[in-house]
């Protein structure tokens, strides 16, 4: 039985400010946009913004498992998985 709690803190969104518009978007930009997500930013970092996005309860029970060397967060059961590929 899990009895801690989790402490977390405000911040700027885990991915990268764009400052072009769509009409702006232009072939040799494209490359700027491959990996958005700011290079200080943890997983568990991502998993917390996915869940405020989609407006789950950050009280939700998360699991961590390792398939094919690979870190996944189970949420909720089977509710909500996400595959920990960022910043490995």
């Amino acid at each position: 039985m899990d009895i801690g709690f989790r402490v977390l803190r405000l911040d700027s969104s885990n991915l990268s400010d764009v400052y072009y518009k769509p009409q702006e978007y232009k072939q040799d930009k494209l490359e700027l946009f491959s990996d958005n997500v700011k290079l200080d930013r943890s997983p568990e970092d991502i998993l917390f913004q996915i869940l405020l996005d989609w407006g789950l309860p950050l009280s939700l029970p998360i699991q961590t498992k390792t398939i094919l060397k690979k870190t996944v967060y189970c949420v909720a059961g089977n509710s909500l998985s996400m595959l920990a590929l960022i910043l490995e």
